[in-house]
């Protein structure tokens, strides 16, 4: 069980983090409108801190790299060459996507839902088929 101080104290690094590493200070805003801080979409998703050791690890260094897409580069096609755990994580991405689509464009919208249940709810299904997540895209993409 954390404490407030603890979780004020991983919501605040979450933000920091966002800002400190964006490769640009737009970066640090979601596509979407260009207002809501990328800090907010992890920290809805997360259950727990990283422990400081994923911040020295080239292990998590170079999941991060599998999970960060340049401009040009689609993630619905470049996601399948980067690995299970990271494929994984970017499903969670995803659900968390699909929570907030209300202000994306319709179309757009659309081809994310579409995109969750033809491509990557099959793939999660038949390896992690007991995950909340699962349960939780279902309901979202149904």
């Amino acid at each position: 069980m954390y404490t407030a101080n603890q979780f004020a104290s991983m919501i605040r690094d979450v933000f920091l983090f966002h800002d400190a590493l964006a490769r640009e200070p737009k970066k640090a805003f979601r596509k979407f409108d260009g207002k809501t801080h990328y800090g907010v979409h992890p920290t809805f998703l997360a259950t727990a801190q990283l422990p400081y050791w994923c911040f020295l690890s080239s292990r998590m260094k170079d999941l991060i790299e599998k999970m960060t897409f340049r401009e040009g580069e689609d993630y619905m096609i470049e996601i399948w060459n980067r690995g299970e755990i990271a494929i994984l994580l970017k499903f969670y991405d995803c659900v968390g996507n699909l929570l907030s689509i209300s202000g994306l464009d319709p179309e757009r919208a659309e081809e994310r839902k579409a995109f969750a249940r033809d491509q990557y709810l099959p793939w999660i299904k038949a390896r992690y088929p007991n995950l909340a997540i699962v349960k939780i895209a279902e309901g979202l993409i149904q």
